[in-house]
């Protein structure tokens, strides 16, 4: 990040989720919320997604990697040239099971998501969207003290 560009707010959600600060539901919140950049070989039309986006292979998993701000994405712009900017949201509920998520590789302000993690934020969201607007139920759940059980996510990064 140049000293001339403020934060984001989810680079700020991923410096909270590194210090304990937030919650890893927060952190996702925060990310669906956010307009991420993605990598590729080749420029896609507006509103689409690469269709051959940058992934980072490590070990026996294979991670999406989005950054924050195409000042993050420098490093890797030479072996992938086309930046897409997308919503979070778009990118959570798109994602192929199994596919994990690497926010700004390299970077201290990065995290990875493991794809169970985002399986289960995006079912979370899909059944609440679904369920439309039983405030009474989620009262009742939210008053014993029922919350999604999502894994932590955020692990850092540092360079």
């Amino acid at each position: 990040m140049s000293a001339a560009r403020p934060a984001t707010a989810l680079e700020r959600a991923i410096a909270r989720a590194q210090q304990g600060s937030i919650s890893p539901v927060t952190l996702l919140w925060t990310l669906s919320a956010s307009e991420i950049v993605l990598l590729g070989m080749e420029k896609p039309p507006a509103g689409a997604l690469p269709s051959s986006p940058f992934l980072l292979e490590d070990g026996a998993k294979t991670l999406l990697a989005l950054f924050t701000h195409e000042d993050r994405a420098q490093p890797f712009l030479e072996a992938n040239p086309a930046t897409a900017p997308v919503s979070g949201m778009t990118v959570l509920t798109r994602l192929p099971d199994g596919l994990g998520i690497i926010v700004n590789p390299g970077s201290r302000l990065g995290c990875e998501i493991p794809a169970a993690s985002i399986s289960e934020f995006v079912e979370e969201l899909l059944s609440t969207v679904i369920e439309g607007s039983d405030h009474a139920a989620r009262a009742d759940a939210h008053a014993v003290g029922l919350r999604p059980r999502i894994a932590s996510p955020c692990t850092a990064q540092l360079v």
